[in-house]
């Protein structure tokens, strides 16, 4: 079950620009848990070389998303 969730992942952020655009990848999904890694790169750091608040916001909102998917069923958004 959890590689055929990690497959699904997989697709679902193929199909997302922006996780596209950060290269992110989906390293562990299953039901309740998913991990998202993202490799670092000086384009996404702010002005001091720490990662940029906004990338850390979406690395958590998607992964809390795959997350609660996984439970609630795969058309949910982080609102819900």
């Amino acid at each position: 079950m959890s590689d055929d969730l990690t497959a699904i992942g997989q697709q679902i952020l193929a199909s997302q620009p922006f996780s596209q655009l950060l290269k992110a990848q989906i390293s562990e999904f299953r039901q309740g848990y998913a991990e998202l890694r993202l490799a670092i790169s000086p384009e996404l750091t702010q002005q001091f070389g720490f990662v940029h608040g906004g990338v850390l916001s979406y690395a958590a909102d998607n992964a809390l998303t795959f997350a609660g998917g996984s439970v609630l069923g795969m058309q949910v958004v982080t609102a819900e």
